[in-house]
């Protein structure tokens, strides 16, 4: 990692608020996805972790997601650093825009629904084009979501965290030079 990157390499952790509880069992379906958020919108970056005391028992064909919600890139391509965690053998990686209102966050439907699998960990950078103007979607907000898939006869771990950056943004100002 070069400190000249450290803002764009770092993995942002909101340890008093980023607790976020696993959603539902919902069925698996295409384009869609249910997931708990934490119901604030960020602007430039936003984290999540789920234990295994939340998550639902999952049978074949179910999954359960848990994520955060984070400002759409406006009139241009904005990238997002994503760095994903999970214990799980079937974990995705949700990215789609809230259906509906936040609300508490709690069991979100999440759709259009892009689904990443990944086995344990991710640290992509994920570009995302802009919304055009009138489209459906266009003043909501972004989802990020860690799914986890239920496996037949097996029980799943269910620890994740997440991290996403939205990198269009400008960098903070450090109160601390580095040198």
């Amino acid at each position: 990692m070069s400190i000249v990157n450290l803002q764009r390499d770092g993995l942002f952790l909101q340890i008093d608020t980023s607790l976020t509880s696993w959603s539902e069992a919902t069925a698996i379906i295409a384009d869609q996805a249910t997931a708990t958020v934490n119901p604030t919108v960020m602007d430039d970056y936003a984290a999540s972790y789920s234990f295994r005391d939340s998550l639902p028992a999952l049978t074949a064909n179910e999954q359960s997601a848990s994520g955060i919600l984070i400002r759409q890139p406006g009139e241009d391509i904005a990238p997002y650093r994503v760095k994903a965690y999970s214990n799980a053998e079937n974990s995705t990686l949700i990215v789609g825009y809230l259906s509906g209102t936040i609300g508490d966050g709690v069991n979100r439907i999440i759709t259009p629904a892009h689904a990443i699998p990944f086995q344990h960990h991710m640290d992509e950078l994920i570009m995302i084009l802009p919304v055009p103007a009138g489209d459906p979607n266009e003043d909501k907000p972004l989802c990020f979501a860690i799914s986890v898939e239920g496996i037949a006869g097996q029980e799943e771990p269910g620890e994740a965290s997440l991290s996403v950056q939205r990198l269009a943004t400008s960098p903070p100002q450090f109160s601390q030079s580095v040198s």
